[in-house]
C-alpha cells in the first residue's frame, strides 16, 4: 500500500519525467501485477526512469534496458528487454562484464 500511494503522490503533479527506484520492492504478487498495469498505462506520455534487480520486472515495463555493475553502465539493450540476460543483447553484441580480457561499453 506504501509503495502504490508513494506512486500515486508523485503523478499528482503530471510529471513529464517519473523516477522509481525499486518500486515493487516488498509488495505481494498481485500488487506488483497491478502496479506494472499502471506503469505501463502511463507509457507514451510520462518518461519513466525504473530501477529494479528484478529482470522480468525489466523485461516487462522497459523499452530499454541498462545493466550496471560498481557503479558502471556494462550492458545497453534497446528495443525491449527480451534477450537482455547480461550477456547478450539482441544486436547479439557482448555485454561486457568489466573483467580483464572481456569486453566494455
Amino acid at each position: 500500500m506504501q509503495r502504490r500511494l508513494s506512486i500515486a503522490m508523485a503523478l499528482i503533479t503530471s510529471p513529464q519525467i517519473l523516477f522509481l527506484d525499486e518500486p515493487t520492492l516488498g509488495v505481494d504478487v498481485l500488487a506488483r501485477r497491478e502496479l506494472w498495469s499502471a506503469i505501463r498505462r502511463l507509457k507514451g506520455s510520462v518518461t519513466i526512469l525504473l530501477t529494479t534487480h528484478y529482470m522480468e520486472e525489466a523485461a516487462a515495463l522497459s523499452d530499454r534496458v541498462g545493466i550496471m555493475a560498481a557503479g558502471r553502465l556494462r550492458c545497453r539493450h534497446a528495443g525491449g528487454a527480451d534477450g537482455a540476460d547480461g550477456r547478450r543483447n539482441a544486436g547479439g553484441r557482448v555485454c561486457g562484464t568489466g573483467r580483464k580480457g572481456e569486453g566494455r561499453l
